[in-house]
């Protein structure tokens, strides 16, 4: 169990900050106070430890299905000087290997190889009692051979892991330890300062052939770790006004709200009257939380549902899972459903135009156009700058704009929450259809939602056919927008 967390030059967090945890932690405090930060850092771990995608020099995911904190270097805290990210974490377990595999690995530390010219060879001698057994292994094409004597008895311990990292957002000096000590004995160290041959929990392998052997004892500790912090569970922020509207108000008859905190009650009402729609409900219920038999109490304030296991445990995993439910049901009704994708109008602005923006103040960086109808366009990256120079130049462009403060947004579901994004640029190509060009550097499962609901945005506006021909387009890179120009022209033709 994780127990103790201390951050520094992390997102909200400039100074040392300490967090004792417990098996159910509640974090409380105004806005900005940096709960969300905690909470992210937290998952953060989770995803890297999930991940098998390992970039060189990535010692974080910031990019995952459970968290999208973008580059490493932007989680920098902006009014701090150090350069670098420091971590510690406390964890405790009894989650540890067979006792004969702890003896074992003691004794394969004490121990020395042995090299045999002869046949190129290495022997690691165990002397233990009372009983033999021998164990080969073969790295690197080399024969090691282990012998082991003895029978091990050892008591049921708790360990207690204490992780620490210096990660620097820019250079290469940086530190990551690993120890364990079981009854205050040391009994684990690993450490490492090769920051690009590093990743959280996962150590470079040595080309000594011993060395391997010993790290594989090694990652069986480490395993203990990785799975007390993968299994960890968190809830989504409670909001005093998202409270009193579920225990104190009526839900709307046709909504479950965009963080879903009307569903409870919607949940109750439908398991209440039985009948298909129940049956349908349960389903999805039984599939995501992997619960069955769910039953409501009527009288239960705030909706809570009731499952046969401890009640702690029944009330947090149908909230932990409730977002989700949410998305699971909406994607099965939507696909059984839908029968055709129409435009839905804004009621007081169904047609919005470039000549409908105002003037405008911002700070950032900007510059004159030449085929915008907007005058200057912001940059919120040098990326952007240099597409927004080839839209201006490249001859197959009649016309472009920067989407911002346009209005132009696309509403999507992603985890069981209606959220907004803005796509970057709208393009009018010289054979008058239209393109929607995003940049994106990596492509996130959130950014997968937002393309599936782009898609559908595209696909209803030219079935309506009032709008001209619009398509969408990814730029990997900066070098690549030539290229999507070329291609998008040459398949409107």
């Amino acid at each position: 169990m994780l127990t103790n967390i201390k951050l520094k030059n992390f997102r909200a967090f400039r100074e040392d900050i300490d967090v004792r945890i417990r098996p159910i932690t509640i974090l409380i405090g105004r806005n900005s106070a940096g709960k969300s930060t905690l909470i992210k850092f937290l998952l953060m771990l989770q995803q890297t430890l999930e991940s098998s995608e390992s970039s060189e020099g990535d010692f974080f995911s910031t990019e995952g299905r459970h968290v999208s904190l973008g580059n490493f270097k932007d989680l920098k805290n902006s009014n701090f000087r150090s350069k670098s990210f420091q971590f510690t974490l406390n964890i405790i377990t009894n989650y540890l290997p067979d006792p004969k595999i702890q003896q074992i690995r003691e004794q394969l530390q004490k121990s020395k190889a042995i090299r045999k010219i002869k046949d190129n060879s290495i022997d690691i001698a165990i002397n233990l009692n009372p009983f033999s057994t021998v164990t080969t292994e073969d790295p690197l094409g080399q024969a090691t051979r282990v012998k082991v004597d003895s029978q091990i008895t050892a008591n049921d311990l708790m360990a207690d892991f204490c992780v620490f990292g210096s990660i620097p957002y820019s250079g290469k000096q940086a530190k990551h330890i690993v120890t364990c000590k079981i009854g205050g004995k040391k009994v684990l160290q690993k450490e490492e300062t090769n920051i690009r041959r590093t990743r959280f929990l996962k150590f470079p392998l040595s080309n000594d052939p011993v060395e391997i052997l010993k790290s594989a004892f090694d990652n069986l500790y480490l395993d203990s770790i990785r799975n007390e912090i993968i299994s960890m569970q968190h809830l989504s922020p409670v909001r005093e006004e998202s409270e009193r509207s579920v225990i104190l108000g009526s839900p709307p008859l046709d909504d479950v709200g965009h963080r879903g905190e009307y569903a409870m009650p919607h949940l109750q009402r439908l398991l209440t009257d039985g009948g298909e729609r129940a049956d349908f409900v349960l389903l999805h219920i039984e599939s995501v939380v992997d619960i069955e038999d769910v039953k409501f109490k009527s009288q239960v304030k705030g909706f809570i549902p009731e499952f046969r296991l401890d009640e702690i445990r029944r009330r947090i995993i149908i909230t932990l899972n409730l977002s989700k439910l949410v998305q699971h049901i909406w994607n099965a009704i939507y696909l059984e459903n839908t029968e055709a994708i129409e435009p839905v109008f804004d009621q007081n602005n169904p047609i919005r135009s470039t000549g409908d923006m105002r003037s405008w103040y911002t700070g950032k960086p900007c510059e004159y156009t030449r085929k915008s109808h907007i005058t200057c366009c912001t940059f919120d990256s040098t990326w952007e700058a240099s597409e927004a120079f080839e839209l201006d130049r490249n001859p197959n462009v009649e016309a472009w704009v920067k989407n911002d403060h346009l209005g132009f947004e696309i509403l999507y579901i992603f985890e069981g929450v209606v959220r907004k994004y803005r796509p970057d640029f709208i393009i009018r190509l010289k054979t008058g259809r239209f393109l929607i060009l995003e940049t994106k550097g990596r492509y996130s499962q959130k950014d997968a939602a937002k393309s599936v609901f782009l898609d559908q945005w595209i696909q209803a506006v030219n079935q309506h056919g009032g709008f001209g021909f619009w398509q969408r387009y990814i730029s990997r890179n900066p070098a690549d927008v030539k290229m999507i120009l070329d291609r998008a022209v040459s398949l409107s033709k």
